[in-house]
């Protein structure tokens, strides 16, 4: 056997499975499921779960393979398919509406707009997540945060909630080069590092 043939057999049974056990299986009932998954796996998802299609990133995409350039402003760095309006309820009764996030080829983050402001720790319990904020989160998801807050007694209550996959990645915070010098696209966080240039 080739070294070569050799090297991506070995890719293929042991850096796999554990980008499988990193990206859960997309679950139309849990938005936990859903930071970076990737646009195209998404787009079939709203298509066949919540009736959405969308009219590139649907059940009929096949071999998709995201190329971007988040310095090119004509780059389909930020292309994704987008949450119905009016659906959010089918997720769950307490959603009032769902913006989703896409940065290069996967879903960034997810906001969730609750139809009445919960305790904290109501949020926490209603998503699924860890009652501390101090708490691993699953592998999938960088961050939380929940906005929208108010006092009420001697606690809080809030109706926006923030689930990132990764932390945004704009054309300002990254090296853009000269003018007209545009650097190599940004590859998505799961991809292999490449070696150096000498």
């Amino acid at each position: 056997m080739k070294p070569a043939v050799a090297v991506l057999l070995m890719v293929c049974c042991v850096v796999m499975p554990g980008l499988a056990q990193t990206i859960p299986p997309l679950d139309p009932k849990n938005v936990l499921s859903w930071p970076r998954a990737p646009v195209d796996k998404f787009g079939c998802m709203l298509e066949r779960d919540f009736e959405s299609k969308d009219a590139k990133f649907n059940c009929a995409l096949r071999n998709y393979v995201h190329v971007s350039n988040v310095c090119d402003p004509a780059s389909p760095y930020y292309e994704g398919p987008q949450f119905p309006a009016g659906k959010a309820a089918k997720v769950l009764e307490q959603f009032e509406e769902i913006r989703v996030a896409h940065e290069h080829g996967e879903v960034q983050a997810i906001t969730v707009v609750l139809k009445q402001r919960l305790t904290q720790t109501a949020i926490r319990t209603l998503l699924g997540l860890p009652l501390s904020p101090r708490a691993p989160l699953p592998a999938n998801i960088a961050s939380v945060d929940i906005q929208g807050c108010r006092p009420d007694g001697a606690s809080q209550i809030c109706n926006i909630v923030v689930i990132e996959g990764f932390e945004h990645m704009g054309a300002g915070d990254v090296d853009c080069g000269e003018e007209g010098v545009r650097p190599e696209p940004i590859p998505p966080p799961n991809a292999a590092p490449q070696p150096e240039k000498e």
